[in-house]
């Protein structure tokens, strides 16, 4: 038989339903589809968790040693290896009293400029400039916002921006305080904090720098515990417990198109015995389970795009990988299946399927 011949053949019994093309296609698409969004949503669902962790601050350690801390030490912290962000800070005792309230006196921090690009996500050496900065709960009570003048008894500030500090289990230092950038001055702080991605335990030798010789009252901590110390971002990720699901896919499709294959031993060892090469009939026999194989796995692919582009941000793209990578195996085994199957027929049992039909 020629390859014409052969895929003309193909599409003759894929027309007549011989192959149950339609039945197995939609069959595909439910299996592959259903493993897909499994693994789809376990990528998404650990991009999420690694988020609120990172959002809650419970990736930012800290130093507390009062009046023992180096500014540009703590700050050079950034430099080291999975550090984002890294500033001090030190409360001004005097306090800042706005004068919209004056019977109300707020707490004043000087913070080093890298302390605000940890509060606000950006990185670090992006805020230097000169004012004061907010929490957004502080400024919404003040009637602030960035770029405003706000009169005080220390004279008029400028409100240089806001910050995001939610009560979710982080420490309330500065929950509701006027931060005012200085340089990282010689003049020692009291706490450093910096912010370590992926989340790790850190040693105390790397973090000597930050201090000014060896007080006895350092402590070092963490500004959110509520989720735990770390996260195990490979366990999320790479090691999620769904990420063998490829195979498992690969293995049933291949099983179902074996099976398919199977019922018709009685046709394909007909041709067999009617002098069609094994060959030749193991091409047409890729050809009708790929195209079922694949229909399947297309009719699946939108849904399965769908449920990716629900993941958080950075993640929908891993998320989508994973799915293809479900589907793409379970198209791909269909044809190893239905070829397994027909090795196993014999011309020479022919008769012996006559009698089991």
């Amino acid at each position: 038989m020629t390859l014409l011949s052969v895929l003309g053949e193909a599409w003759r019994n894929l027309r007549a339903g011989t192959v149950g093309a339609l039945v197995l296609a939609v069959a595909t698409s439910a299996l592959l589809g259903a493993l897909a969004i499994v693994d789809v949503r376990a990528v998404a669902d650990g991009a999420a968790r690694a988020a609120a962790f990172r959002d809650a601050g419970a990736g930012v350690q800290t130093i507390d040693a009062y009046g023992a801390v180096d500014a540009a030490g703590c700050e050079a912290l950034a430099a080291a290896n999975d550090v984002v962000a890294a500033g001090a800070v030190r409360e001004d005792l005097g306090g800042f009293t706005p004068s919209v309230l004056p019977g109300s006196q707020l707490p004043l921090f000087d913070v080093t400029p890298g302390l605000v690009d940890l509060l606000t996500g950006a990185p670090q050496g992006t805020h230097g400039g000169e004012g004061a900065w907010l929490p957004v709960p502080l400024a919404r009570d003040l009637g602030v916002e960035a770029g405003d003048l706000l009169p005080s008894t220390r004279g008029t500030v400028t409100v240089a921006g806001t910050y995001d500090y939610p009560s979710d289990g982080r420490d309330r230092l500065l929950a509701y305080g006027v931060l005012t950038p200085v340089p990282a001055t010689t003049e020692p702080f009291d706490t450093c904090w910096f912010s370590v991605w992926p989340a790790r335990p850190v040693g105390d030798g790397w973090l000597a720098g930050a201090l000014v010789g060896e007080p006895a009252d350092a402590r070092y901590g963490q500004l959110n515990t509520r989720l735990g110390t770390t996260i195990d971002l490979d366990a999320l990720g790479a090691g999620r417990s769904t990420r063998h699901l490829p195979w498992l896919a690969a293995g049933v499709v291949a099983l179902v198109a074996g099976l398919a294959v199977r019922r018709r031993r009685t046709e394909h060892a007909s041709a067999l015995h009617a002098g069609v090469r094994r060959s030749a009939l193991a091409l047409q026999t890729a050809v009708e389970t790929l195209c079922w194989s694949v229909a399947g796995a297309v009719v699946a692919l939108p849904v399965v795009l769908v449920v990716a582009q629900q993941a958080p941000d950075g993640a929908a793209w891993a998320a989508t990988v994973a799915g293809l990578r479900v589907l793409a195996a379970g198209a791909a085994a269909a044809p190893l299946g239905a070829l397994a199957a027909l090795a196993l027929t014999r011309e020479r049992h022919l008769f012996r399927y006559f009698k089991e039909r």
